[in-house]
């Protein structure tokens, strides 16, 4: 056990900033009750309307009433061309709608304590952009191949099916590069990680020298110069308006200028929500007072001192968790288990022996806070924080798993984690100490049982101690029963919609993020075990993406959060109604 490296302190200031949340996802830990709203301001005010459009359908189009003072926006869904927005502050609005390829007017509402407002729609579409990508089926996309076989397995799961990521995502083109291009692109990544920076020195890749140019000449041959230019043909979900019109998001918009923010996983505890951010130059720690809706009053900071050990600065925060009042976090970079004190401002840092990038975390009952690798050497960690011991273990010796992408602790406290590399998931016994390993079955693109993809990550359990996980590249959500042994793949009904993070709620709903990659439906698809059924709430921006999802306490509300823009989001799916029929 190296020694811990005191990173000094900050105190709990009254007027801090906040940092953005990054596109790769946000960690929430609910430990007890609280409005998703606010308490401080009066609530019960109501907003409504009718939405048209001069050209086809309107349909579950979303509808956004920002409180300009307190800057949060609440998005709901229109029912046979009207909405209504219940339960707000009062405050000023800004009412418009958002919806692919239509123009909006805002309408201003100033609205009083239990009080209604008014705003009327009519939007107008947009011409068209003239089309320069050809929609094809997968196999046209990808064609089958060994270099396919080893991007699905090593890539797919950050960069999605469209050999998408945050930069060509939303411009394609950009992927057809020359074979220098994609070598340069292909040893950045597995040499130096994100954004050409050194990653992890004089640690290996895993990936082999033969399928590394494997992988170059394969997207050389087929996302060339000279290559066709084409996209993936997807399928648009079917939108119950019913269900939509009871929902509603709240967003809560970060101060401007922190763009270049870490990875966000944040922790609830009482009325607070804890959440990685800061800048690029400047991470930190930060923390919003769901008891203070005003803006900036709401967030606070603590930043996070670069390490004098040298090492990575930049995202050195990944995920957070609240154990007995102090905040712990895992560093992908830092490569150690970070801790705040909030009373006293206090940070230390606890390196990982073998120098692994911490990823994802979880707490378990006793105080211990795991964490898995996704760079460097291929472990688990478990911090315990009473004792300050750091432990590491190789979970499945001899495995290729490429990452342990994900970490829960269910109610026996099991550890749970996954290896998108070969597939495996993982189980800690906390009575043996003794780790475990099952493979489920891959499935393909289309459900079918196959070997081309499908591997767990980031898995969740339900009431009962099932394990759910989403399958990358699989178009599937998959289910392993502990005390069964038995797995079982549910398809989800659009294609390539590439579920990324997941969870269950109160009622053993399972929900994931959908459309990872997929401008044309992100959003959040909710697994309904009685009924098998899926159905499907967009986002409240259009092509938005989150990593993560967590439900509070009462297990009604998923909290996340995203980049684009820079907000926490909590997401309410029967939280707009009538204060009549919510009990208030």
């Amino acid at each position: 056990m190296k020694p811990r490296e005191q990173l000094g302190s900050r105190k709990f200031g009254a007027t801090l900033s906040a940092g953005l949340l990054a596109l790769a996802g946000v960690w929430i830990s609910f430990f007890s009750s609280g409005s998703s709203f606010g308490q401080t301001a009066a609530l019960g005010g109501m907003i409504s309307g009718t939405v048209t459009a001069d050209h086809g359908v309107v349909r579950a189009f979303r509808v956004k009433a920002k409180d300009t003072g307190r800057r949060i926006t609440y998005t709901v869904f229109t029912n046979k061309g009207r909405y209504q927005v219940f339960n707000l502050p009062t405050g000023s609005y800004e009412v418009s709608a958002l919806q692919e390829g239509f123009e909006s007017p805002i309408q201003r509402v100033q609205l009083q304590a239990g009080g209604s407002g008014t705003a009327d729609l009519a939007l107008r579409a947009k011409a068209p952009a003239a089309p320069n990508m050809e929609p094809v089926d997968f196999d046209a996309y990808l064609p089958p191949g060994r270099g396919r076989d080893i991007y699905m397995n090593r890539c797919s799961g950050c960069h999605g099916l469209r050999l998408s990521n945050m930069m060509t995502r939303t411009n394609p083109s950009a992927l057809y590069r020359s074979e220098e291009a994609w070598r340069n692109a292909v040893h950045r990544m597995f040499d130096q990680g994100y954004g050409g920076e050194q990653l992890l020195p004089k640690l290996p890749t895993g990936l082999p020298a033969a399928d590394r140019e494997t992988l170059i000449q394969y997207l050389a041959a087929n996302f060339g110069e000279d290559s066709r230019r084409r996209d993936l043909k997807v399928d648009q979900p079917v939108l119950d308006e019913d269900e939509l019109a009871e929902a509603i998001y709240v967003q809560y918009e970060l101060p401007p200028g922190r763009s270049g923010g870490g990875t966000n996983w944040p922790s609830r505890v009482s009325s607070t929500i804890w959440f990685s951010g800061g800048t690029a130059e400047q991470p930190a720690i930060m923390a919003m007072d769901l008891n203070n809706l005003e803006y900036p009053g709401r967030f606070r900071e603590w930043p996070i001192p670069k390490p004098a050990s040298g090492g990575s600065y930049r995202r050195p925060q990944h995920g957070l968790m609240e154990v007995d009042g102090r905040i712990y976090w895992v560093e992908l970079r830092g490569t150690a288990v970070g801790e705040l004190d909030p009373k006293t401002g206090e940070m230390n840092r606890y390196p990982s022996p073998s120098g692994a990038g911490l990823h994802t975390i979880w707490a378990d009952s006793k105080g211990r806070v795991w964490g898995t690798s996704i760079f460097g050497p291929i472990l688990v960690v478990m911090f315990d924080t009473k004792t300050k011991q750091l432990k590491e273990w190789d979970p499945a010796p001899g495995h290729k798993a490429g990452g342990w992408y994900g970490v829960v602790a269910d109610q026996q406290d099991r550890v749970w984690v996954a290896g998108t590399g070969d597939g495996v998931l993982a189980n800690f016994d906390p009575k043996t100490e003794k780790w475990t390993t099952t493979t489920p079955p891959k499935f393909r693109l289309d459900g079918s049982a196959g070997a081309e993809s499908g591997a767990p990550r980031r898995p969740a359990f339900d009431s009962k101690g099932k394990i759910w996980y989403t399958m990358t590249g699989a178009n599937a959500i998959g289910m392993y029963d502990p005390d069964t042994g038995k797995t079982k793949a549910y398809t989800i009904p659009f294609r390539y919609s590439n579920p990324y993070g997941i969870r269950a709620d109160g009622e053993d709903n399972i929900w994931s993020d959908l459309g990872w990659g997929q401008s044309e439906y992100t959003g959040l698809g909710r697994f309904d075990q009685k009924t098998e059924k899926f159905t499907f709430f967009p986002y409240p921006e259009l092509g938005d993406h989150n990593a993560q999802l967590q439900v509070d306490a009462q297990g009604t509300t998923l909290w996340f959060g995203t980049g684009r823009p820079g907000q926490l989001t909590s997401f309410k799916p029967k939280g707009n109604v009538s204060p009549l029929r919510s009990g208030r």
